[in-house]
């Protein structure tokens, strides 16, 4: 008989079996900021999460470095969308913006940034759209690595896609020849389960994009 009991028996041995551990080093500080100034909006649907405007991100970074935080990822939410979610790649959008001061305030902070297109366009789809409402995958690639470069342009560390297009992170991976762009790490697309929070309520049209979610603990339900 395996007798695992033994292993647990002290802290210290526990200590020295456990698989996982967690510290601050390990956090990521999720940062949802928008345009406008002197913002610090509760969001309804996540209580103790707020907006920020890009002025309001000084107290921010402060209390980062009090936590030991050094890591953060950021969220755009614009004044302006359109169909094929062109302020996500403005030299000046509100996620740019927000890049340079907070590389400005801490230069050794952490900046990964969010790319997707679902909170830019009017549709709220993650890409582009035919004239049926059909996500046109392949075309919507290069406005995806448009975002990724103007992020690393801005100062990102790393750029975290979020959307469900296939091929994005080999189109987001920039050529050595790109200098500062090449260094900046592009993680695997996350899973459906592992997405983003969605501002608004999917229509029938985007559950039917999704793949659904399945747990092993309990019953398939789908977005």
């Amino acid at each position: 008989m395996y007798r695992g009991r033994r292993l647990r028996a002290t802290p210290v041995s526990r200590a020295l079996i456990r698989e996982t551990s967690l510290s601050v080093s390990d956090l990521v500080l999720p940062l949802f900021v928008v345009e406008g100034e002197g913002i610090c909006r509760e969001i309804p649907s996540l209580p103790g999460v707020f907006h920020y405007s890009v002025d309001r991100l000084d107290g921010i970074v402060e209390q980062m470095r009090a936590c030991g935080v050094s890591a953060c990822l950021l969220f755009g939410i614009p004044d302006h969308k359109d169909a094929c979610g062109s302020s996500a790649y403005e030299e000046n959008g509100v996620v740019q913006r927000a890049m340079r001061r907070l590389r400005a305030l801490w230069p050794e902070l952490y900046i990964i940034g969010d790319v997707c297109l679902c909170e830019y366009t009017d549709h709220g789809h993650c890409g582009l759209l035919d004239g049926c409402g059909h996500v046109l995958n392949d075309e919507t690639l290069p406005v995806l690595a448009r975002v990724a470069v103007s992020y690393a342009r801005a100062g990102a560390d790393m750029v975290a896609p979020s959307d469900m297009m296939d091929g994005h992170v080999a189109q987001s991976t920039p050529p050595p020849s790109t200098a500062r762009s090449a260094r900046r790490p592009v993680p695997p697309r996350p899973s459906a389960t592992a997405s983003p929070i969605r501002w608004t309520r999917p229509t029938a049209a985007r559950r039917c994009a999704r793949s659904p979610r399945i747990s092993t603990r309990g019953p398939t339900s789908s977005w």
